[in-house]
């Protein structure tokens, strides 16, 4: 009788988990491979980089400032320590805006 309940338990949580997901909190490295957003090697823990709602985006100074290089969305974008500058680039990577960001947290 246990071993069915723990069985139909664990069945459940299968099902259920992609509808009760949670955001991480990922952090920009301070010696990132690039300056680009969108490369996972950038970011803190692996899984990045940071692109559903519920994630937090911490950006701590760093020896390069990211670069916004694809469409995101995210939850909250958290500047740590002193400035940093978030560059955006449009959509045919014709201009890009630096963007100078004090510590502070955005929601």
């Amino acid at each position: 009788m246990n071993r069915h309940i723990y069985m139909i338990v664990c069945l459940g949580s299968l099902v259920l988990s992609p509808i009760f997901s949670f955001g991480v909190d990922y952090t920009w490295d301070a010696i990132p491979d690039n300056a680009n957003w969108s490369v996972a090697a950038n970011w803190t823990p692996t899984g990045g980089p940071p692109n559903v709602e519920d994630d937090t985006a911490t950006i701590p100074n760093s020896s390069i400032n990211p670069v916004l290089d694809a469409d995101i969305t995210v939850g909250k974008v958290r500047i740590t320590g002193n400035t940093a500058t978030l560059t955006v680039i449009d959509d045919d990577a014709s201009e890009t805006t630096p963007v100078l960001l004090t510590d502070n947290t955005w929601d």
